[in-house]
């Protein structure tokens, strides 16, 4: 049986599915409706009880895909009536059940021939990923991390061309019908000056003039690659995210250079990938620069314009190690 861990809202999960349902696989879809209400590990394996009575053995389980989402755990405790017995205890059990939780994410991992893992693909440190990408020999545009403009300033009489990007996640809200969102903006001389001394922690990078970039998804050793050629429009030049709905970015299938390839599949491994969504930029210098990854990542936007079939080649994929395990 196939265990699939997701959002009800994903979307590609559901594209998964069918192709799933469409070869007669059976499989289980757990939501971020999904609770763990008790985990038992009971000789090498672990039972699930989840809040809508269904129960699962995981020596049934021959594939896990993680998607999105995370388990949620209850804790059964009956209070004693004394209010500082009552926080202690409850502390203790946080931590046991914490405790059991790390193992048995461990055990998803290691003990169940999987796509992704909650610890991966949520746990995803940039700067990390950008050291590691150049030890296996991938140009990255040089960058500082700081909360200083005597910092900046010298990074920019550096390089000239400066953007700032988030160290994580970027976020976006919504304020009196208007949609707010973070992106990778450039840093001119009119902007530096009004900088102030001090600010927020924030990653600079050197701009890399490109060509155009590259979105690569990368799967069982393959990669899936689409050339993005945002440059050609001011208002895609330097983040494609800002799309422009009226005139969109050219996108095509791309083939990355085997020797390019090779490093990349040497940091999927070191990060312990089993997929992933990669960015990289094609500079006017002609050299490929890595820029970062994504181990879940949109699917879509690469299977659609390129003809993958990406949802397809997922469900392949967890055929495969499901009979594997058989």
């Amino acid at each position: 049986m196939i265990l699939i861990q997701s959002l009800d809202s994903d979307f590609t999960t559901t594209e998964v599915i069918k192709w799933l349902v469409r070869f007669n696989v059976r499989f289980v879809r757990l939501d971020n409706s999904a609770v763990i209400k008790r985990l038992h590990y009971i000789m090498d394996h672990f039972i699930i009880e989840l809040n809508n009575d269904i129960i699962i053995n995981t020596n049934d389980i021959t594939a896990y895909w993680y998607r999105r989402g995370e388990f949620q755990f209850t804790i059964d405790f009956n209070n004693s009536g004394n209010r500082n017995i009552d926080k202690i205890l409850k502390e203790h059990l946080f931590y046991e059940n914490s405790s059991l939780m790390s193992f048995f994410l461990y055990y998803m991992k290691n003990k169940i021939k999987c796509i992704g893992d909650f610890k991966s693909c949520t746990i995803v440190n940039k700067n990390i990923i950008l050291e590691t990408a150049k030890s296996c020999g991938l140009k990255t545009p040089p960058y500082i991390i700081t909360s200083e403009k005597k910092y900046l300033t010298d990074f920019f009489s550096l390089y000239n061309k400066v953007i700032v990007k988030s160290l994580d996640h970027g976020f976006n809200f919504s304020q009196n019908n208007h949609s707010y969102a973070i992106y990778t903006e450039r840093i001119t001389k009119k902007i530096l000056a009004t900088v102030p001394e001090k600010f927020a922690i924030s990653l600079f990078q050197q701009e890399i003039i490109k060509k155009f970039e590259i979105r690569t998804f990368f799967l069982a050793g393959e990669f899936y690659s689409m050339a993005i050629f945002s440059q050609n429009d001011e208002q895609t030049k330097t983040d494609f995210r800002i799309y422009n709905n009226e005139k969109p970015n050219r996108c095509v299938p791309f083939k990355i250079p085997i020797e390019i390839e090779s490093k990349l599949h040497e940091l999927m491994k070191i990060l312990d990938f089993e997929s992933g969504s990669i960015d990289i930029i094609y500079g006017i210098d002609n050299n490929f620069y890595f820029l970062e990854i994504n181990p879940i990542g949109q699917l879509g936007m690469v299977s659609y314009p390129c003809n993958y079939m990406l949802e397809k080649e997922i469900a392949k994929e967890l055929i495969r190690l499901n009979n594997k395990m058989n």
